[in-house]
């Protein structure tokens, strides 16, 4: 019997970014050797390993996390019910190009499917399981593509892969979907992927206060000097180079003054916490702790300072180093894990979760350093949004949220403070009014070039002035208001 295959990678734009159906993304054969590798044919990477990570209650109230092992091989290709050591690997990789080939040629005498689009892991009756999308060309509701059926994908290629739980006490069915875009219209588009998970629950029982959250063991080149840090208000993670330049140690080859910097943006949740530096621990408490928000002692992060409780770890802002950074709280980089949750959900047999992310980096060619490097990695996965908004996931199976009404009463805890800026578009001054009084303004042209500082004597209104060298085009406001930053986009159009 032929091995399965199990493992794919993307390679359609500036990243190479592999999956593998027996649970992990990012890393090659489950192996630690790195699997988004940056430029895509380089010997440079940027993520070790990668998973989905969650929790859900026993009768009992006791939260059980699966994986315990998020960086390891831990689950089972295919739909539950489905033979372990199957010859099927449950994944495929197909582009636009594969299926525009195959519509066009299906029907000719000596064409032969090509293996990607026979592979396509599509409805399994048996399994009572709905796979991968199709057009069903013949409307025969059969999965035939020597017939004309083909995939249907997002993006411009895309990897699909179905798994479950080796341990079969988490009756949970995922489908995945990791897809890229090509865009020669959108160069931001290029140095991005992006990941759809689809959670199902198998269970007879409805599971009620469940978490998710996306583990990534963090790897920029040398992964042995980098940060991390967290942006709740645009509910982005991330990591950066502790330094200006990415040293190369043993054989593991690093960026040298052009390291990128990576983020992590979840788009269809909000992000509920991070925190930084799990470590490949199987302890359950550890992992239900670090998804709720919480240190791994189950106790609650305090901010420096205001000792005030945050579910965000580092949550200031490394650029200009302001608030809550690693660097000013005296942490030595070095090899960075970040987890990143959303809120809590409840699922009644039968029910879906889907989760959405991007996965995004920056890397300034110019070697104009780390700060710049960040603020267009954050710009680059903001500008996604429009991306993910764009795409019509309600054609045919993508998933959906359908999900019960949870019955636990979970604390929630306000992370953000909103603020107003007007006029926008702006000619020669803008007022900002915030929640909380404002301890500082930064203003920042299109390139990341800080063009504005104004400290603040803790007033909730501002007046900024924008006259003097200030020429008409995009920038972008940063405000500081008691451990918390927002930033937004603003016009000076005169």
């Amino acid at each position: 019997i032929k091995p399965a295959k199990t493992e794919y990678s993307l390679k359609t734009n500036n990243l190479n970014a592999s999956v593998n159906s027996q649970g992990t993304l990012f890393s090659k054969n489950g192996s630690h050797e790195p699997g988004l590798i940056f430029p895509k044919d380089s010997a440079t990477s940027l993520i070790d390993a990668a998973n989905i990570v969650f929790f859900k209650k026993d009768s009992a109230g006791h939260f059980n996390a699966f994986p315990k092992t998020p960086e390891a091989l831990t689950m089972t290709p295919g739909p539950i019910g489905t033979i372990t050591n199957s010859e099927l690997g449950y994944i495929s990789k197909v582009s636009l190009t594969n299926i525009l080939d195959h519509r066009s040629n299906y029907n000719l005498a000596n064409y032969v499917v090509p293996e990607n689009i026979l592979a396509w892991p599509v409805h399994i009756q048996a399994l009572q399981s709905l796979g991968a999308p199709f057009e069903d060309f013949n409307n025969n509701q059969i999965y035939d593509p020597q017939n004309g059926d083909y995939p249907l994908i997002l993006g411009d290629e895309a990897i699909y892969w179905i798994n479950h739980p080796e341990d079969s006490s988490y009756k949970f069915e995922f489908h995945g979907i990791l897809y890229a875009l090509n865009g020669p219209m959108n160069s931001l588009m290029n140095d991005v992927v992006f990941l759809r998970y689809k959670v199902i629950n198998k269970t007879q029982q409805s599971q009620d206060s469940m978490k998710l959250g996306f583990f990534v063991n963090s790897a920029i080149g040398n992964p042995f000097d980098d940060y991390s840090a967290s942006d709740s208000l645009n509910n982005i993670m991330y990591s950066f180079n502790g330094d200006n330049f990415d040293n190369t140690t043993g054989n593991i080859k690093g960026y040298g003054a052009s390291s990128p910097a990576l983020g992590i943006k979840f788009l269809s949740d909000t992000m509920d916490s991070f925190v930084n530096n799990p470590s490949n621990t199987a302890n359950n408490d550890y992992w239900v702790n670090g998804l709720k928000g919480l240190d791994y002692r189950g106790k609650a992060i305090l901010f420096p300072g205001s000792m005030d409780s945050t579910k965000y770890m580092f949550a200031g802002d490394p650029i200009t180093n302001t608030g809550w950074t690693e660097q000013n709280s005296g942490y030595n980089p070095g090899n960075r894990s970040l987890l990143g949750s959303i809120p809590y959900f409840c699922m009644a047999p039968g029910d879906e979760k889907v989760i959405d992310l991007a996965i995004g980096i920056h890397s300034n060619q110019n070697n104009t350093g780390v700060a710049a490097n960040n603020f267009f990695m954050l710009y680059t996965l903001n500008q996604m949004v429009a991306v993910y908004d764009s795409i019509n996931y309600s054609s045919y199976d993508w998933g959906q949220n359908n999900l019960c009404q949870l019955s636990t009463s979970i604390k929630k805890t306000k992370h953000s403070q909103k603020f107003k800026l007007y006029p926008n578009p702006a000619q020669n001054e803008i007022f900002i009014q915030a929640e909380k009084p404002i301890q500082q303004i930064e203003l920042f042209d299109i390139r990341g070039t800080l063009v504005l500082r104004k400290q603040i004597a803790n007033k909730k209104r501002v007046q900024v002035s924008l006259k003097g060298n200030l020429s008409d085009g995009i920038y972008f406001v940063r405000v500081y208001t008691d451990g918390n930053i927002r930033n937004q986009k603003v016009v000076i159009q005169r």
